[in-house]
């Protein structure tokens, strides 16, 4: 492939990618021209600039990127907690799609990533903490940068047992999906026992 052909393929993949992470799914009730104005802001955003091995550089530049997202964001629609979910949507499909995350180097950035938060995520979090351990969920309008970097603490814990940070959400998404009524039990012994250990690792 030549050269301009791939720059047009990896420009079309990085729309692709910003219109998957700012879906109408993930920004309903947030306020009118979310989705369009994340969208636009995302297919144009610099993505070379996450590729760096060093984790605390690549939070302090997530941190700029969000807020920049968030000021891209029409004013009824404007949180940092829906800048930084969609954020971090977006960057997990990069690293999802093989010639976008070779393009970029995204694969050393598989421990950096963090997890999507939302109700869904929030409330499988709290399940497997137990009473009191994470903060109440209010929505992602009301994500502040403290309460976030409690639930991706505790994601980590998670992460060790059931793979990476950022991927847990797709196996909470899934939750409850039709199982195989051969299996239902079984699974469900095994989350209990999942939930258990990662309860101990926190502690």
């Amino acid at each position: 492939m030549c050269r301009s052909a791939k720059r047009r393929l990896i420009r079309a993949m990085q729309c692709r990618a910003a219109r998957i992470a700012a879906s109408a799914s993930a920004t309903r009730h947030q306020g009118k021209g979310a989705a369009k104005a994340a969208r636009e802001h995302l297919s144009q955003c610099d993505v070379r600039r996450f590729a760096v091995s060093m984790p605390s550089l690549f939070l302090e530049r997530l941190n700029h990127a969000a807020d920049e997202l968030a000021g891209a964001l029409p004013p009824r629609a404007r949180s940092w907690g829906l800048a930084r979910k969609l954020l971090n949507i977006f960057l997990r499909d990069v690293l999802y799609t093989t010639y976008f995350s070779s393009q970029f180097r995204f694969i050393k950035l598989e421990p950096f990533l963090e997890i999507p938060l939302d109700s869904i995520t929030a409330r499988h979090l709290r399940a497997c903490a137990g009473p009191r351990v994470l903060p109440r969920w209010r929505g992602v309008k009301h994500l502040t940068k403290e309460i976030n970097e409690r639930y991706q603490r505790y994601a980590i814990a998670v992460a060790a047992n059931r793979g990476l940070r950022a991927s847990i959400s797709i196996r909470f998404g899934g939750a409850n999906a039709e199982r195989c009524p051969i299996h239902r039990e079984r699974e469900d012994h095994a989350d209990r026992e999942w939930k258990t250990a990662i309860r101990q690792r926190a502690r």
